[in-house]
C-alpha cells in the first residue's frame, strides 16, 4: 500500500499532474504477478491479498457524427479516402488497418478477416485470440476496398501502401 501511495505522488500526465489510476493499476498488476509467482514458487502465502485496484473514472467519448465523418472523407486527400472510409465504418484498430493484407480481405464473403496486427512496424499475430474476428464489408466499405484493390491490389500484399508497395506511415 505504501508503494501505491508513493506511485500516486509521482509526476505524470493525469488530470492533476500525477500518475493516473490506470497507470498505477498497471504497475501494481506487474507487482502482483511477481509476488504471486514468488509465493507459489517458494510456497508461502502471497503478501498481495485484498488489495483492490484503484477505481477508474469512465471517460466520455464523443465520436464524430455521421455528417462529420462524411465531411472528413469528402475533404481528405483522395489517396487516403478509401483508408478513412474503411477506418470509420469498420472500427478497425490502427494496427489492424495499417497492417491489413489482401489475403485477409474476402470479397466473395464480403468480410475483412482480422488475423494480424502491426506492432512497432512488424506484422504480428493479434494480441489475443479474442481479437481475431470477421468484420462485414457493407456498402461503402466494400466499394472502398474494391477501389483500393484497383490501385494497390497488384503492387503489394498490403491493402494500404505507397506506390512502391510499402506500407503507409499513417496519420492517426
Amino acid at each position: 500500500m505504501a508503494f501505491r501511495a508513493k506511485l500516486a505522488k509521482r509526476r505524470g500526465r493525469g488530470p492533476n499532474g500525477t500518475l493516473s489510476p490506470k497507470t498505477i493499476n498497471s504497475h501494481l498488476a506487474i507487482l502482483r504477478m511477481i509476488l504471486d509467482e514468488a509465493a507459489e514458487r517458494f510456497e508461502y502465502e502471497t503478501t498481495y491479498k485484498n488489495i483492490k485496484p484503484l477505481k477508474l473514472q469512465k471517460t466520455h467519448i464523443e465520436p464524430f457524427s455521421l455528417r462529420e465523418v462524411h465531411r472528413i472523407i469528402d475533404n481528405v486527400r483522395p489517396d487516403y479516402r478509401n483508408y478513412y472510409t474503411v477506418r470509420f465504418f469498420t472500427g478497425m484498430r490502427t494496427g489492424e488497418i495499417d497492417g491489413l493484407k489482401w489475403k485477409h480481405v474476402d470479397f466473395a464473403k464480403r468480410e475483412i478477416l482480422i488475423r494480424e496486427t502491426l506492432i512497432n512496424g512488424q506484422t504480428e499475430y493479434t494480441k489475443t485470440d479474442g481479437s481475431q474476428r470477421e468484420i462485414p464489408m457493407f456498402g461503402q466499405v466494400f466499394d472502398a476496398l474494391k477501389t483500393q484493390y484497383k490501385a494497390t491490389g497488384h503492387q503489394s500484399g498490403y491493402v494500404f501502401c505507397n506506390q512502391k508497395g510499402n506500407r503507409w506511415i499513417t496519420i492517426t
